[in-house]
């Protein structure tokens, strides 16, 4: 074969944990994912004994109805996915095959399920996921960018020495971009060529998170920890009051809210890693990407059969159930085989000499120390 690349099925079946797993951030993820879910299609019910005639009926109706805002739960995607990324990458791209199995081995765990999804979509169902600025898909192309820039963004916390300067001005660049449509109540209201912009600075945080847990961490009392929990649920909450309630959109609240996500993520990992609880949340989370992706389809799929679809606790819970197996599924035949053919391709790559005498190109000296205060 013309580049010599010989398919080994051993090896891509293979799979290692990264040497940088976090422990806890797959729950995180799996309750994120449950969250865009209920945002889109409710939270289960409330009892029926609440009257939602009264004052007290209605104030609680509007505070349940606030508590499982999707957005919010995105934001906290792009802080975790700046983490996972800025902790899991190598602390130099010192040619041109790093970037660029870097880049594909990104590309191949995350389009090749979004295009089957699309596909299933387009053919099976009466979901639309072919805009990528009206459906969830924003969110996936703005991870895309955020991945193709990552190298270069790299390279300039190395030449200014923090994250910091970075985070500020992308800050500053979202609020022009919030600002060029200011009554806008959803946050992707800016197109392709700006949606991405405005969650940047979201993505930065989780960059500089990465590097502030390689300080030192104490561990902090389990009460603590709940404490932020309900307090990144309250804010949550509020960003959805002002955006249904108010003038005040998404695009401007956001963007704040992910700064405290940033805070609370790291007393999460930072509780995790001194010995927090772990079970089936953390194996959820592992096709959390699936759930995000396909929820949609699920419950078209499943709205089509002849059953009970009101709004009702068993009726939800069958609901959810179907969303959650078909979702697994899906990770199961698609997810999954991509992640594999991901590190696969990756280590055939990095192993192949012509790739390797291509990128023995002589960079600048510049460049070639991309990332190189991050082991300082």
């Amino acid at each position: 074969m013309g580049l010599g690349i010989a398919f080994r099925s051993k090896d891509f079946m293979r799979g290692a944990k990264s040497s940088h797993f976090i422990h806890g951030l797959d729950a995180i993820r799996f309750f994120c994912a449950l969250w865009v879910y209920m945002g889109h299609y409710g939270a289960p019910p409330l009892p029926a004994s609440v009257d939602k005639t009264t004052i007290f009926g209605v104030l609680a109706t509007g505070v349940y109805n606030n508590l499982t805002p999707g957005p919010a739960a995105v934001i906290v995607f792009f802080v975790i996915s700046g983490l996972c990324i800025h902790a899991q990458s190598p602390s130099v791209f010192g040619s041109w095959l790093d970037i660029i199995v870097f880049l594909t081995r990104r590309y191949l765990r995350i389009i090749p399920p979004m295009l089957i999804a699309i596909a299933i979509a387009e053919y099976a169902t009466k979901v639309k996921l072919d805009l990528f600025e009206q459906t969830i898909l924003w969110s996936l192309l703005a991870e895309m960018i955020y991945y193709t820039l990552y190298p270069l963004l790299l390279w300039i916390r190395s030449a200014v020495g923090d994250w910091r300067s970075i985070i500020i001005t992308a800050f500053a660049v979202s609020l022009m971009v919030a600002a060029t449509n200011p009554t806008a109540g959803n946050y992707p209201s800016y197109g392709v060529s700006m949606n991405w912009l405005l969650g940047l600075p979201c993505w930065l945080l989780g960059c500089e998170l990465a590097d502030r847990l390689k300080g030192p961490t104490n561990r902090r009392p389990e009460w603590n920890i709940w404490i932020w929990r309900g307090g990144i649920l309250l804010l949550a909450c509020a960003c959805s009051v002002l955006r249904f309630h108010s003038p005040i959109g998404y695009p401007w609240t956001l963007n704040f809210f992910a700064l405290a996500a940033q805070a609370w993520l790291y007393r999460e990992i930072v509780h995790f890693k001194s010995g927090g609880p772990r079970g089936v949340f953390d194996w959820a989370g592992k096709w959390s990407y699936s759930l995000y992706l396909v929820h949609p389809l699920a419950v078209s799929f499943y709205r089509q059969a002849p059953i009970d679809i009101s709004a009702s606790l068993p009726a939800w819970l069958a609901q959810t159930g179907f969303v959650l197996i078909f979702s697994y599924g899906f990770a199961v035949l698609f997810e999954f085989t991509s992640h594999r053919f991901a590190r696969y391709v990756a280590g055939v790559m990095k192993g192949n000499a012509y790739l390797a005498s291509i990128s023995a190109f002589k960079w600048p000296s510049a460049v070639l120390t991309i990332g190189k205060s991050r082991a300082d």
